[in-house]
């Protein structure tokens, strides 16, 4: 499990909302917890993982996800991500479920 401070992923958060939609940007490296800030408007001094920008690249034109996932095939990858993305879906099925106030009888382990 990653560890992060709420004071840094708030600053995180009031940066995003800072700026028009996509201007800005943040996101967590789940390995490290560092917290990665990019903004097409500010030049930051922060440095971004390398493989950063060829991601963003893949979703500014059609085919981005089959980019993607060569992506992390070339990486030996694509099982931790199918792993992340099922547990992703269940978990947004079931927090839609009780925001909906929807019981479910056999809902996953969280």
């Amino acid at each position: 499990m990653t560890t992060i401070s709420f004071t840094a992923l708030r600053n995180a958060f009031d940066f995003v909302s800072s700026g028009s939609p996509y201007e800005q940007i943040a996101y967590i490296c789940l390995e490290s917890g560092a917290i990665y800030w990019v903004s097409d408007s500010i030049k930051l001094d922060e440095e971004v993982p390398d493989d950063y920008n060829t991601v963003d690249s893949f979703f500014r034109k059609r085919g981005a996800y089959r980019r993607f996932k060569e992506l992390l095939q070339a990486q030996a990858l694509s099982e931790k991500w199918l792993r992340f993305e099922a547990e992703a879906c269940e978990q947004a099925l079931v927090d839609w479920c009780q925001e909906q106030y929807i019981k479910l009888i056999d809902a996953p382990l969280t």
